[in-house]
């Protein structure tokens, strides 16, 4: 099987999504190099999310986010370049981060953040609930991807003002069910990138007045 595998290789390569070079047999998806290049966060609470979380909510954020950096690149092929097993993997390494991180709260739910139906469509998946998988299959914690979901089609927050990111996201999530399905129940919120936090703490604000006990945060990259 291995002869196979190779000969396979050698006209349908696997390759890093970060640096374009092929994969060694025992790489899985990323380079090793690429992986140690990758800036790798500490969960502390970034201002921007700190005055909002209480007692015994977290952030857990898998990179710092750099310009034009490994992590970037990585984002940029799961959004864009069809390539959902990039935000499965990170999920793994994420989950194994959060096992080992000696404040690990119990979780009963993971959500991730929605996409607007469309753009779901458009784009064949969503990237956060991807992500949520991967953590789910190390946590094993259930993901609900029938709770949370978008109103409204948003705008791209990549080139708007803070101020401008917060009334982009205002009010653009509801539930699906009632809310007896999130009450009490302590979630693990996930998105891909948290920038000025406005979409993740829109819908946290939307859990949370929806009597969840507590909602933590996990993403991909922090800016």
């Amino acid at each position: 099987m291995n002869v196979l595998n190779d000969f396979i290789g050698l006209f349908f390569p696997n390759i890093c999504p970060s640096c374009n070079r092929s994969l060694l047999r025992s790489e899985n998806i990323i380079c090793t190099i690429c992986k140690s290049d990758l800036s790798f966060s500490d969960f502390n609470p970034s201002s921007k999310l700190k005055n909002n979380l209480k007692e015994g909510e977290f952030f857990f954020p898998l990179f710092n986010f750099i310009n034009k950096g490994k992590a970037q690149a990585l984002i940029h092929k799961l959004k864009y370049k069809n390539e959902p097993e990039i935000g499965e993997l990170l999920g793994n390494w994420l989950a194994e981060r959060i096992k080992a991180s000696d404040s690990l709260p119990p979780f009963d739910l993971i959500i991730p953040i929605p996409l607007h139906k469309s753009k779901e469509r458009k784009r064949g998946y969503n990237q956060s609930a991807k992500i949520a998988k991967g953590i789910s299959e190390k946590l094993k914690i259930p993901t609900r991807m029938n709770i949370l979901y978008r109103i409204s089609v948003t705008e791209t927050q990549t080139a708007k003002s803070k101020v401008s990111r917060i009334e982009n996201v205002r009010g653009i999530f509801s539930i699906k069910e009632k809310s007896a399905v999130i009450k009490g129940k302590r979630i693990l919120l996930v998105d891909d990138v948290v920038t000025t936090g406005s979409t993740v703490l829109s819908a946290y604000d939307y859990l949370k007045t929806n009597k969840a006990e507590s909602v933590s945060i996990a993403c991909i990259a922090r800016a």
